[in-house]
């Protein structure tokens, strides 16, 4: 991030959540860049049709809060 900005907020509306298990690492929450992703801003807001997408996407945040 450009020294100066600071972000506030990030969305992620209704990603594709790539159902089948051989394309894990195309879901934001399995891909090695995650936790840089949490790391950038306060507060990220996270829309989906899916209910298990928006498990796995909490569970995986709060495996990386644990670790940081």
């Amino acid at each position: 991030i450009e020294e100066g900005w600071e972000v506030k907020s990030q969305y992620l509306l209704y990603p594709n959540p790539y159902p089948k298990p051989r394309r894990l690492k195309s879901r934001f929450y399995a891909h090695p860049v995650f936790p840089v992703l949490l790391s950038i801003g306060n507060d990220i807001i996270v829309r989906s049709n899916w209910e298990d997408y928006l498990n796995e996407f909490a569970a995986s945040a709060n495996i990386v809060s644990d670790y940081n």
